[in-house]
């Protein structure tokens, strides 16, 4: 189970909150805020999320660091311990959301990276979209399809692709059994889809682009 309570989220977190503290006392700062959480993130190198960042966005630590200095400068001392901010609780709380949300049984560093893309807010995001990654959107999708695909995109007919009206369509089987599937429309949205079965998520998508349509299914 996930847990909800702060106290029993930090344990949960405790190895990017390690990090991220380690970050934040490098650079002499009071407080440990969403830059110094995505810092941290950026130290487990194995995460989904470095590897997002690295393959698609061409961002690595040292260039997050650089930022993160440039936009809050090098502080002038510590204290121990370095609290929380009230917004980098916030975050570990969406993150552990998230985690509930896709089933998955832990939390990791992934799904802080998440949380940012998905809420937009805070230091993090500002870096993030300072770096290139203007579509925090965009980046939340790569994350969520790296952490859930088993394979290869199952290859779909063209006439599939047709009767949904879609430019692209996507399926994946999840790790955990679940079908994920990602359309395209011709004007670029892409939005993602999550069934226990892949009759049900055909289903879903039949609606959704009939509803889209203002069309009855």
């Amino acid at each position: 189970m996930i847990p909800t309570e702060d106290t029993a989220l930090q344990q949960a977190f405790a190895p990017v909150l390690a990090y991220a503290e380690a970050e934040a006392r490098d650079l002499k700062h009071i407080y440990i805020g969403t830059e110094h959480l995505l810092l941290g993130m950026l130290r487990e190198e194995s995460s989904v999320a470095s590897e997002v960042l690295r393959t698609h966005f061409k961002i690595g630590y040292a260039q997050v660091r650089s930022a993160l200095l440039f936009i809050c400068g090098e502080g002038t001392d510590t204290h121990t311990p370095i609290p929380l901010t009230p917004r980098s609780r916030l975050l570990l709380r969406l993150a552990a959301e998230e985690a509930t949300r896709l089933n998955h049984q832990q939390v990791a560093a992934s799904h802080i990276f998440l949380a940012i893309c998905q809420h937009q807010e805070g230091i993090a995001a500002g870096i993030l979209e300072s770096l290139g990654v203007t579509n925090l959107r965009n980046a939340y999708t790569l994350a969520l399809e790296a952490m859930t695909r088993n394979d290869e995109p199952l290859a779909l007919p063209d006439m599939t692709k047709a009767l949904l009206d879609v430019e692209s369509l996507n399926l994946w089987k999840t790790r955990e059994g679940c079908w994920l599937a990602e359309i395209k429309t011709a004007d670029q949205d892409r939005t993602l889809f999550r069934q226990p079965t892949l009759a049900d998520l055909l289903t879903q998508l039949y609606h959704a682009t009939c509803e889209q349509k203002g069309e009855q299914p």
